[in-house]
């Protein structure tokens, strides 16, 4: 048991304070959780008092730097964690942060998964798309309804604006950009037999 002998506003990031018991310096905390916790100079605390509240201030604290990351664009459930991680915060403190996120529908993986296609399905194909939606994190099952439409158009386009910016193109090279591309192997010959901007040298 100890007397919180002061408490002192952070420099470096103003929304922490430090607290200080018998003059000693223990733990830093958001201003957010002091207030809730209605901490005071004069208060006597103990040890597991104090793991408590600073359990719940990095709650607080990774749950911002979670909000703000997510601000810039949709992450995955995956990303959000790893992003916590390698901010130091431990696997207890980040079960909480996205259980939180969940719960008031800040990370939604369909949604990441929706959006990624919109941008990306234009200029690849959805070998491509699988690979990335796995990498970030996103469930088997939520992949395959995510790829559930045709990347025929697509493909098409991809190869007809490849063929507009070359000249003497072969299909062993149309084929390659568009396999690199993540299109299919079926689907790629398909189109090329009905492309007529292909140097024929090349078959």
């Amino acid at each position: 048991m100890g007397i919180i002998s002061s408490i002192e506003r952070q420099k470096k990031n103003k929304s922490r304070v430090s607290i200080f018991v018998d003059g000693d310096f223990v733990l830093g905390l958001e201003e957010l959780v002091l207030m809730q916790e209605r901490i005071k100079i004069g208060d006597e605390i103990d040890e597991d008092r104090l793991k408590e509240i600073a359990f719940r201030s990095d709650i607080s604290a990774a749950f911002n730097k979670a909000i703000k990351k997510l601000g810039t664009r949709l992450h995955s459930k995956k990303e959000i964690a790893r992003f916590l991680l390698e901010k130091g915060y431990e696997n207890e403190v980040i079960d909480n942060v996205m259980d939180k996120l969940n719960e008031y529908g800040y990370i939604n993986d369909e949604r990441f998964g929706e959006e990624f296609i919109k941008s990306y399905a234009k200029k690849y194909g959805k070998h491509y798309v699988c690979m990335r939606l796995k990498e970030y994190g996103l469930d088997r099952g939520v992949i395959d309804r995510l790829l559930d439409y045709s990347d025929d158009d697509s493909l098409k386009r991809v190869a007809q604006k490849y063929l507009s910016t070359r000249k003497g193109i072969t299909k062993q090279k149309l084929y390659g950009y568009l396999y690199s591309k993540g299109y299919a192997s079926d689907d790629i010959l398909l189109v090329i037999e009905n492309l007529k901007e292909i140097n024929q040298d090349g078959d």
